[in-house]
């Protein structure tokens, strides 16, 4: 081939670098290095071997440089590309069954994988501190996990009684309509290289919470265009509360 590239960290880097021929190699990271839990002294002589090492984001960019200071020249930035044409279609769609609007209940919606390092647990923790503070809301989760994880997940749920509160909807082939339905819309992660959900959700229009992980600043401007908080539940039920207050 002319170019072979390696769209995701790990594995996909690592074949082609091993099993493709290609004039140029290029790898994707799309997270920030520093908290990703890559090994970097596995990835330095596959990273060695390519042309272009390409990132979403400068603090992503910024995290390669300090793991991997003699590669400097090969770390480009490109960031994620949406399509707002396209997303605005898409929103107009129906949202399924599984979505439920009541006029005294605030719908919350979070688009992530269960996993740890989008920090589903602590959106749990906001709902339950916003339940027992008196608030009526709905808070929905698209996305996947392992069964393992589901499980996991489900169980804190039903522990702390919030199974009419928090709901996890699985992957949707289409979350937009969801977005465009919810009342705030939440990214409760631990790290992320550039949230293309977050993205979206700026592109619908959405009040926003994130958290304030390593590369918040690069999507959202606090109190602007969205909220930053600290990264655990009463700090997130804390930025919800303040989003539903005022109007």
């Amino acid at each position: 081939y002319d170019i072979a590239i390696g769209y995701l960290e790990k594995s996909s880097i690592y074949f082609i670098v091993d099993k493709v021929e290609a004039k140029k190699k290029i790898g994707w990271i799309h997270t920030n290095y520093s908290n990703s839990g890559m090994d970097q002294q596995l990835d330095y002589p596959y990273f060695q071997q390519l042309d272009h090492i390409v990132t979403v984001s400068e603090e992503c960019a910024e995290s390669i440089k300090i793991h991997f200071p003699d590669l400097t020249n090969k770390v480009k930035v490109i960031g994620n590309i949406v399509s707002p044409a396209i997303i605005y279609t898409l929103s107009n769609h129906e949202v399924q069954s599984d979505f439920i609007q009541e006029k005294e209940c605030t719908s919350v919606v979070t688009v992530a994988r269960l996993g740890n390092e989008k920090g589903i647990d602590m959106a749990i923790e906001a709902c339950d501190v916003l339940k027992k503070s008196g608030r009526q809301l709905r808070w929905y989760v698209l996305g996947y996990g392992t069964e393992k994880e589901q499980k996991e997940m489900a169980s804190t749920i039903k522990h702390k009684d919030l199974q009419n509160h928090f709901k996890l909807l699985g992957v949707k082939e289409n979350p937009y309509p969801y977005i465009k339905k919810a009342d705030i819309y939440v990214q409760p992660s631990r790290y992320e290289g550039k949230s293309i959900a977050i993205d979206e959700a700026k592109i619908l229009q959405k009040p926003i919470v994130v958290t304030n992980f390593s590369t918040a600043k690069d999507q959202i401007n606090d109190d602007e265009n969205g909220l930053i908080v600290e990264m655990n539940g009463e700090s997130i039920a804390a930025g919800i509360e303040k989003l539903i207050a005022d109007n």
